[in-house]
């Protein structure tokens, strides 16, 4: 689910069940998110003369192009790739929780 270097996934735990010492607690929702941005003003300026746009780093470059700011990729950021909510959880609204 995440095999990219810029990938993180955080996990939502249900802390109120009893476990054992010796299993798991349950998961309620996962979000994927992946770090984008910190991209150098040389690397931003060659790529949109040349009409290219490097894989990755969506969020910074799709900015740079559209609004032809050369300083916005050097900005860092956060992107939610995904967000999964165990079935069960989906009805109580977790999700909200978990998005904000």
């Amino acid at each position: 689910m995440s095999d990219a270097p810029g990938h993180m996934l955080f996990v939502l735990l249900d802390a109120n069940a009893g476990h054992s010492a010796d299993q798991l607690p349950d998961i309620i929702a996962v979000v994927q998110v992946c770090l984008e941005g910190h991209l150098s003003k040389q690397t931003v300026i060659q790529n949109l003369n040349e009409g290219r746009r490097a894989a990755g780093d969506l969020i910074p470059w799709t900015i740079s192009q559209q609004f032809q700011d050369r300083d916005f990729a050097a900005l860092s950021g956060a992107r939610v790739v995904r967000i999964a909510v165990h079935p069960d959880a989906q009805k109580c609204w977790i999700w909200v929780k978990v998005a904000w």
